[in-house]
């Protein structure tokens, strides 16, 4: 579970949930379970207002969040881009 303030008037938090499966490794090794496999994943971000009021008249323009000129409303993209189930 992480979770992530939410742009709001008063304190508002989004979770995303994600699971995470062991992969045995083969018969060989040491180890039975390294490494970690994605599974299902669901986001639950309500409340949310954006930062840039722009994108009400449909302003938005997409960046690259790892770029340090991303807006907050871009690595607010990024938490919930990858997700399989979207609440907001």
């Amino acid at each position: 579970v992480t979770s992530k303030y939410l742009n709001h008037s008063v304190l508002t938090l989004g979770y995303k949930l994600e699971e995470f499966a062991q992969v045995p490794l083969s018969s060989t090794s040491n180890q039975l379970f390294r490494r970690k496999k994605r599974g299902v994943s669901m986001a639950y971000i309500t409340d949310h207002e954006p930062f840039d009021h722009a994108l009400a008249n449909g302003g938005f323009t997409p960046r690259d969040p790892r770029k340090p000129n991303c807006t907050a409303d871009q690595y607010h993209v990024q938490f919930f881009e990858d997700v399989d189930i979207l609440v907001h």
